[in-house]
């Protein structure tokens, strides 16, 4: 029986007005999300948080896939408008550094920042020379521009201790709403096996390239297939991992440079820290996690003893819980029995099978198929870029890396007599550290997400750490201690 004639024009014309709502609704969102921007950053300028663009710009970047699939899914918005969102976060980046380069009065140039700018006009060189399409080859310097760019970023911003521990202070108290988050979402995840959080792969992948499905970074392939792991508002476990890990060590820095004591608060906080990255069930930040609560527990000035305790038997009874899990994850990784170990194991073997080069074929060169547009297989940093950047430029880029540790890091520092009582500038290096040992088997070290917070920070010491032993150099009162 068909419905009668004046229930299907209703239909039609309901059907109508929630077309026009939704849109009216994208419409308002967008406008809302250009709002809050901007009042973000009057706010900061105002409120004397300088530059501003930097508290925008460590805001916006751990929500950022969260935010841009619910604007790139409007019906409002044309599909340039998308492009230009999804680049927002380089945006703010390139206003930042011309900010700072109109502003800033005079900085000393130390060799880390030569090898800096000799990466970056090696990248301008190769992408000129690159025979591939302007599509790859501009996504590839941004890609690998990004690390040098953020350091520089640091370096002309932030340039006393007063300033640094403001940024830290904020992107601390920002990092909670960030396990907040993913705590809710992974609980989502565990009772319903979806996640509440929108999928950013789609809206993404065309930029990006392809990037893997959401269900790839909540459940493991070939081994815990069952066990969900917790990817958090970045949409990627792995990001999330990266992020956390520095967040601990950032936070460990900001009690060294206060000349702080672990309070209750601040130790609840810091394993709520600990079990979040956990639940991530990254192999190499569970690692990485014990190596931190190693050095973490053997520091003198940080806790008394009885936290020490505390914190050992929190760790061996937390160890004590996911022992099958752990178990596993270890079985299955020494034999190489997962889909993910094999990768990382062929990443570091099929190097001696690749075409190596001295400057490489240019940005956006593909060596697995021969063509001129940029892949993402392979899993480590030297097997992923090596097509592109040959010898040459992987070897400028991880000195680059190296030369940044080694301007925060004295040997003395990690000596028997110093290890006990590791200086601020150890910790917010240490992150960067850890992703250095990583690049063999990951391309995380040059990640935006992940890592665009320590990269940034790393710059901002090494400024304020100079200004300190300059006699009478300008706020040489307020720096960051050697």
């Amino acid at each position: 029986m068909k419905p009668p004639e004046s229930d299907v024009s209703r239909l039609l014309h309901y059907s109508d007005q929630l077309a026009v709502a939704l849109q009216l609704a994208d419409s308002l969102i967008i406008l809302l999300l250009l709002a809050t921007l901007l009042f973000a950053i009057t706010y900061f300028y105002f409120t004397g948080r300088q530059p501003a663009i930097a508290y925008v710009l460590a805001t916006y970047t751990p929500f950022q896939n969260v935010i841009l699939p619910l604007i790139l899914a409007s019906t409002v918005l044309p599909a340039a408008a998308g492009i230009a969102l999804i680049t927002l976060k380089d945006s703010l980046l390139l206003c930042g550094l011309l900010f700072c380069l109109v502003h800033v009065s005079r900085i000393s140039i130390q060799r880390v920042d030569i090898l800096g700018l000799l990466f970056i006009a090696f990248l301008f060189s190769n992408l000129i020379l690159s025979d591939s399409g302007a599509g790859p080859s501009l996504r590839a310097f941004r890609s690998f521009s990004v690390p040098v760019l953020l350091y520089f970023f640091g370096r002309l911003s932030l340039q006393s201790n007063q300033q640094i521990q403001s940024f830290v202070k904020w992107s601390l108290g920002l990092s909670v709403i960030v396990m907040i988050v993913a705590s809710i979402d992974y609980v989502f995840v565990v009772a319903l096996h979806e996640s509440m959080l929108p999928s950013p792969q789609d809206q993404l992948s065309d930029f990006y390239g392809h990037i893997g499905s959401q269900e790839t970074y909540i459940y493991s392939k070939g081994f815990l297939g069952s066990v969900p792991k917790l990817v958090g508002p970045f949409g990627n476990n792995l990001i999330t991992a990266a992020y956390l890990r520095a967040i601990i060590c950032i936070f460990i820095f900001y009690l060294v440079q206060s000349k702080k004591t672990l309070r209750f608060a601040q130790f609840i906080f810091l394993t709520a820290l600990f079990a979040v990255s956990a639940l991530t069930l990254s192999r190499f930040t569970i690692g990485a996690l014990y190596l931190i609560g190693f050095l973490l527990v053997i520091q003198d000035r940080l806790w008394s003893v009885t936290g020490k305790v505390l914190t050992v038997a929190s760790v061996v009874f937390a160890t004590a819980l996911a022992w099958n899990i752990l178990a596993e994850v270890a079985t299955t990784t020494l034999n190489v029995e997962d889909e993910s170990t094999h990768g990382h194991v062929s990443s570091i073997v099929v190097l001696g099978e690749m075409e190596l080069t001295v400057f490489g074929h240019g940005l956006g060169f593909d060596a697995d198929t021969g063509g001129l547009t940029r892949a993402l297989k392979g899993e480590g940093y030297i097997r992923q870029f090596m097509p592109e950047l040959g010898i040459f430029g992987i070897a400028l880029f991880l000195s680059f890396a190296a030369s940044v540790v080694l301007a925060l890091v004295r040997f003395r520092d990690l000596s028997i007599s110093n290890i006990r009582n590791l200086p601020g500038r150890f910790w917010i290096a240490l992150p960067l550290i850890i992703e250095i040992l990583h690049t063999p088997i990951d391309t995380g070290i040059q990640s935006f997400l992940a890592n665009g917070l320590v990269w940034f920070l790393v710059g901002a010491v090494i400024s304020a750490e100079r200004l300190a032993v300059q006699p009478g150099g300008e706020n040489s009162r307020d720096v960051v201690p050697v």
